[in-house]
C-alpha cells in the first residue's frame, strides 16, 4: 500500500477492526473499502487515521483502545447470539426449585455433571453452631470483686483453661473484654464477642462455636474464684447454651442423611447449601446456568457503553448512530427484558426484570432470534453462526 506512513501501516489492523465493527451494523462506506483499488484504499486508510491526529494526544494509544473495545463488544455479542458451546445460553448448571430453602452449585468442568439426574431434597433441620449468650450487665458497673479467676472451655475432646486477673477499678465491661480476648487469642474454635446488652448502657459476653454440628459443641465451667466467690462463667451465665449445637438432617430421594455442616454433596459434581427446614421437598435438576447468562448480559451492557463512549468522544457519527439505532429500534424490547437505556443511549440493568426474562426464556428468544422482534439478527457480527 504505497503512500501510507509507517505509523499508519502499523495500525492498519486497528483500522480493519473498526471497519469490521462498522459492517456489523451495516454502516455504509467503511464496509466497502475492501472492494476498492490499492490507491483508493491508501487514501481511505490515511483519511481515517488522520481524523484522529487532532483528537488524541496519543493516536496509537487511542486506536489500540478502540480496537480493544470493539473486540470486547464483538465477543459479548457472539456470546449472547450464537448457538455454539460458547453461548451463555448453552451453559448448564444445577438449579434449585426453592432457593430460600436450598441453594446449589455445580462445577461446569466436572464430567459427572452431564449425567446428573434430578433429585428431591427434604430438609428436617439445618446444622447450627452452639451459642452461649451471657447476662446483660451494666457496662460501667464494678460488681466483680478484684482477684484471680479461672474458667475452662471443653471443646473437641480437649479442655482449655483460662486465668483472668480483675484489678481494682476494672468495670464489668473491661472484665468481659479480658475474657473475650483470652479465648480469641488461644484460637480454640470459639468466637468470643462483647455485644450490646438490653440497652445502650449494658453489655453481654457471647461465646459461639466457629463450626456447626455436634462435633463443635462446647461446655464452659468455672475453675477458680477468690475467697469462695462466684466464678465469672456462672456470674455471666456463660455455662448455659442459648442455641444448642445440632447437625443437619435431610433426605435425598427419600434416603435419610445427616451432616455436621449445611454444605452437602448431592453427587454428580453438585453440592448444596441447606438454609431452612421444609415441609415438602426441593427439586434439584440440571438446567441453564442463569449466573452465566446474567454475566453475559452484564458484559454486553458494559462493552456496549464503552463502544458508545468511544464513538461519542471521538466524533464517529456513523458508529454512534448505529449504536443508538439499536436502542431506538429495540428500546421497548430491551426494557421488557431488563435492559434499560437512558436519553444518551447508555444501557443499564433492571435486576428484577432481567431475572424474570431469564426465567421465562424471553431473553434467550430475543437475542437468538432474527425474526421481527429478535435483536440477534441486528447485532450478530459477521463470520459466525447467524441466529435462527
Amino acid at each position: 500500500m504505497a503512500g501510507i506512513s509507517p505509523f499508519y501501516m502499523n495500525n492498519y489492523s486497528i483500522y480493519s477492526n473498526y471497519k469490521n465493527s462498522a459492517s456489523m451494523f451495516n454502516i455504509g462506506g467503511m464496509g466497502q473499502v475492501g472492494s476498492l483499488g490499492a490507491n483508493t484504499q491508501a487514501r481511505e486508510i490515511n483519511k481515517f487515521l488522520n481524523s484522529f491526529q487532532n483528537q488524541a494526544s496519543s493516536p496509537l494509544s487511542f486506536l489500540t483502545t478502540l480496537k480493544e473495545k470493539s473486540s470486547d463488544f464483538k465477543s459479548s455479542v457472539n456470546a449472547m447470539t450464537s448457538f455454539g458451546a460458547n453461548s451463555v445460553f448453552s451453559k448448564r448448571a444445577a438449579q434449585s426449585s426453592d432457593t430460600d430453602a436450598l441453594t446449589v452449585n455445580s462445577k461446569a468442568d466436572n464430567n459427572r455433571f452431564n449425567a446428573f439426574r434430578p433429585v428431591d431434597v427434604g430438609i428436617n433441620q439445618v446444622a447450627a453452631a452452639q451459642k452461649n449468650e451471657g447476662n446483660s450487665i451494666l457496662s460501667s458497673g464494678t460488681s466483680i470483686a478484684r482477684g484471680d479467676y479461672g474458667f475452662s472451655v471443653d471443646i473437641g475432646g480437649k479442655s482449655h483453661n483460662f486465668s483472668i486477673r480483675v484489678n481494682a477499678g476494672d468495670n464489668d465491661r473491661a472484665v468481659q473484654q479480658k475474657m473475650a480476648d483470652a479465648v480469641n487469642k488461644r484460637g480454640i474454635g470459639i468466637n468470643a464477642t462483647v455485644e450490646r446488652g438490653d440497652n445502650a448502657r449494658s453489655s453481654r459476653l457471647v461465646f459461639e462455636a466457629e463450626d456447626t454440628g455436634t462435633d463443635a459443641a462446647f461446655a464452659v465451667r468455672d475453675t477458680n474464684a477468690p475467697n469462695g466467690r462466684q466464678g465469672l462463667a456462672s456470674m455471666m451465665n456463660l455455662n448455659e447454651a442459648d442455641q444448642e449445637a445440632q447437625n443437619a438432617e435431610y433426605s435425598v430421594n427419600g434416603e435419610e442423611r445427616t451432616s455436621q455442616s449445611n454444605d452437602v454433596d448431592l453427587g454428580g459434581g453438585v453440592t448444596a447449601t441447606l438454609r431452612e427446614a421444609t415441609d415438602g421437598s426441593v427439586r434439584v435438576a440440571n438446567g441453564q446456568d442463569t449466573e452465566a447468562i446474567r454475566n453475559g448480559v452484564e458484559d454486553f451492557v458494559s462493552s456496549y457503553n464503552a463502544m458508545l463512549s468511544s464513538a461519542n468522544q471521538s466524533s464517529m457519527p456513523r458508529l454512534s448512530s448505529a449504536l443508538n439505532g439499536i436502542t431506538n429500534t429495540y428500546g421497548r424490547t430491551l426494557s421488557n427484558l431488563g435492559i434499560e437505556s437512558d436519553a444518551s443511549g447508555r444501557l443499564s440493568i433492571d435486576s428484577d426484570r432481567l431475572d424474570e426474562s431469564i426465567r421465562n426464556g424471553r431473553l434467550e428468544d430475543a437475542f437468538r432470534s432474527s425474526g421481527s422482534y429478535g435483536i440477534g439478527g441486528r447485532l450478530h457480527p459477521p463470520g459466525g453462526t447467524r441466529p435462527r
